[in-house]
């Protein structure tokens, strides 16, 4: 897959968490602690292929999913806060 479809595939997936759960603003904690979950489902996934149980899509999938978590994170926070320091976080370092 080329980086756009791998963009593609993560804001779909981003799209199906928002038709599931709604639009969710959770803290940065909790945040981490979904992340995390993700992860862990990622590394379950890369363990069960390895051992030859599920293809190699399974992995990917769950990459996706930690992925879009990644985004609905950076999404929630900047809603909360409006941006880190006045600045939206997507400028680069140099900017802040």
């Amino acid at each position: 897959m080329t980086t756009e479809e791998v963009l593609g595939a993560v804001h779909a997936e981003r799209i199906r968490q928002d038709e599931r759960w709604g639009i969710q603003n959770h803290d940065v904690m909790k945040w981490l602690v979904i992340l995390g979950e993700e992860f862990g489902e990622g590394c379950e996934a890369a363990l069960d292929f390895k051992s030859g149980d599920v293809t190699l899509l399974h992995p990917c999938q769950e990459l996706q999913h930690v992925a879009a978590v990644a985004v609905a994170m950076i999404e929630s926070l900047e809603r909360q806060a409006g941006g880190w320091e006045g600045k939206s976080s997507m400028q680069s370092q140099e900017e802040i």
